[in-house]
């Protein structure tokens, strides 16, 4: 893996219509994405516009396409596509900067709904794939061995696709979220294990990972797929926050590390660790910042690792 030689582009336009591709000009981006299904997010500051193109980046709901790498290793690949949410030009110095704020999936998120009736019998499978299809979003193949579980009195439902996206999901124990305007779903604290992400001072790590952990109630836990026989689980007693709950809890570690910009990591990935302190361990991507500056020096990728 060769990290030299940065390369970047924007694609910013209207849905099957006029865009532009930014190359040349300088632009700063900070991305954040997580494994949940609330949509991603991207903040985008693009220098020194001409006007006709300033007019036409600046119109809310475009669609932008980010791609980011390094013209040693395999080029440029999309690091963030989403619509544009908002949009404000200002003068800063001898700059004018137009900063761009997008969303991952937001307007199929937010607006998208749907109405069904399933008779008795119906898997939970078809319920879930009939749910996906409402999003007009591109679906990423689905786990294997999904639980093939039946609904006995049929499955009914009116209002938002996320909601009964949530409900169907969570009926099949598997999890959804939107990745660069595709529906990526899950089992529950699952990775995608087709190909594993080998990070290492040779692959880019910076420094040494950190440890990090969070609590959580049993049901809570059992919601994000952890359990107490997990690796990286301990159980815990007594009050930890506010609520004064002394029942047991689930104390779940992960690590948090900081990479060269590693545009090919989403939430949910599979990542190898291996490090003077951790030894070839495999996790899963459970939340990615990716910020970059084609004429500065920011350029990297921070995650929140978690045990598969």
């Amino acid at each position: 893996m060769a990290l030299f030689d940065r390369t970047a582009s924007l694609v910013i336009g209207k849905p099957n219509g006029d865009a532009i591709e930014i190359r040349d000009l300088r632009f700063a981006f900070s991305i954040e994405k997580g494994a949940g299904e609330n949509p991603n997010k991207c903040t985008c500051r693009v220098f020194n516009l001409n006007p006709a193109s300033r007019s036409l980046v600046e119109t809310v709901n475009n669609v932008l396409i980010l791609k980011a790498g390094y013209k040693q290793d395999v080029g440029e690949l999309t690091i963030f596509t989403g619509t544009v949410t908002r949009a404000i030009t200002k003068r800063e110095n001898a700059d004018f900067v137009t900063e761009l704020e997008m969303s991952d999936g937001g307007l199929e998120y937010r607006d998208t709904k749907t109405s069904f009736s399933f008779a008795p019998g119906v898997t939970g499978q078809q319920v879930l794939t009939n749910i996906a299809a409402t999003f007009g979003l591109p679906i990423r193949p689905l786990p294997a061995e999904i639980a093939q579980k039946q609904y006995a009195e049929g499955f009914a439902f009116v209002g938002r696709s996320r909601e009964a996206m949530a409900k169907a999901c969570d009926y099949l124990g598997l999890e959804w979220s939107i990745q660069n305007r595709e529906l990526q779903i899950l089992k529950k604290g699952k990775a995608v294990t087709q190909q594993a992400f080998v990070l290492s001072p040779e692959t880019g790590l910076i420094g040494s990972p950190e440890s990090e952990h969070k609590t959580l109630t049993e049901k809570a836990a059992a919601k994000k797929g952890f359990t107490e026989k997990q690796k990286g689980v301990r159980v815990t007693f007594g009050t930890d926050d506010a609520s004064g709950d002394k029942g047991k809890k689930l104390e779940v570690q992960g690590w948090k590390v900081k990479t060269l910009l590693q545009p090919a990591m989403q939430p949910g990935g599979y990542v190898r660790l291996d490090t003077k302190s951790i030894n070839q361990e495999f996790f899963r991507i459970e939340s990615v910042t990716h910020s970059g500056d084609t004429h500065g020096t920011e350029w990297q990728s921070e995650l929140t690792l978690r045990y598969v």
